[in-house]
């Protein structure tokens, strides 16, 4: 199952003119300009909308990746437990995931500036439906694609959850590192991007290095070039960072490079809450929660979600 978490790390690397069709009895349908992007609502509550970002890989608006053999659901029980607390949510396929991946060329998707777009087109959306606030909340990779939106297209407050606060090369390195000798051909070919090369030809025999691929080289590239840290540091609207302390894929220095950019009360950092916000204490549970979706969020995730939002409205 270790072997898994490289690989959802690695993937995640990888994988606007906006026209807007929406059925509130299914899904919404917001169509970009090389695809069409599907998502779904939750809640009545027109005065703040929760826009929920999915991260790692090729991850689904409830928080699933076709990478693992079964469901989490974390940002489907996210939406869930916010939808009891009167708090409406919204959140999409990404291009490269469930739905929407069907509607997008996904050979073409080499930088993380397309993502970004998207989440620009989905806030405008929300915007012309009537919210008078949102709040952006990005897991993972969706943290920085949040912050990066929210420059685009102006939101009144940002929730990090498990987002990295070094850039991709650093992080990406330390995991690799733990598996993989400092010589390998994996740790090169990103010491090669991070002095802007790409390395050809890639061969590999169906482990990591089969996401070195071309295309996936030019979307580290691209997001490698942003500093989660810095960019936070900018940003001027309320803030909240949430980490985990069982979280193997972004550890407790990513958190704190976030955390020391904001004032102290901004952040929070919960124990034995892992990577995909399920509360586990062993190794058992920490394999089976990335493919049982009976396991539950923890505990401590959703109430300072609902202060945070409390406090914008």
């Amino acid at each position: 199952m270790k072997k898994h978490y490289l690989i959802m790390a690695a993937a995640a690397l990888i994988a606007v003119t906006v026209h807007i069709y929406i059925g509130f009895a299914g899904y919404h349908k917001i169509t970009v300009e090389d695809g069409t992007l599907y998502g779904r609502a939750m809640g009545n509550d027109k005065e703040l909308v929760v826009l929920l970002i999915a991260g790692s890989g090729p991850t689904d608006m409830d928080g699933n990746s076709v990478i693992l053999p079964g469901r989490n659901d974390s940002l489907l029980l996210i939406a869930r437990e916010l939808a009891k607390e009167g708090i409406s949510t919204f959140r999409y396929d990404k291009r490269a995931a469930g739905k929407s991946a069907e509607t997008f060329d996904l050979e073409n998707i080499t930088d993380i500036e397309a993502l970004i777009g998207d989440c620009v087109a989905v806030i405008e959306y929300l915007k012309d439906q009537g919210y008078k606030k949102i709040v952006l909340a990005g897991h993972s990779k969706g943290s920085l694609i949040g912050m990066l939106a929210a420059i685009e297209s102006p939101v009144d407050g940002f929730i990090s959850l498990a987002g990295t606060g070094n850039p991709i090369d650093i992080t990406l390195e330390k995991q690799l590192l733990a598996q993989l000798p400092e010589d390998s051909s994996e740790i090169q070919i990103l010491r090669n991007l991070r002095n802007g090369e790409l390395t050809l030809p890639v061969s590999g025999d169906g482990g990591e290095l089969n996401f070195f691929t071309l295309n996936n080289q030019k979307f580290i590239l691209s997001w490698m070039q942003y500093d989660p840290a810095e960019i936070l540091a900018g940003m001027k609207i309320p803030v909240l960072i949430i980490g985990g302390e069982a979280d193997i894929q972004v550890d407790r220095e990513d958190f704190e490079a976030l955390a020391k950019v904001r004032e102290p009360h901004e952040s929070i950092f919960i124990e034995d809450m892992n990577h995909i916000l399920k509360e586990v204490t062993t190794q058992k549970a920490q394999e089976e929660s990335y493919y049982d979706p009976s396991f539950p969020l923890h505990g401590e995730l959703i109430p300072p979600i609902v202060e945070f939002v409390a406090a914008i409205r």
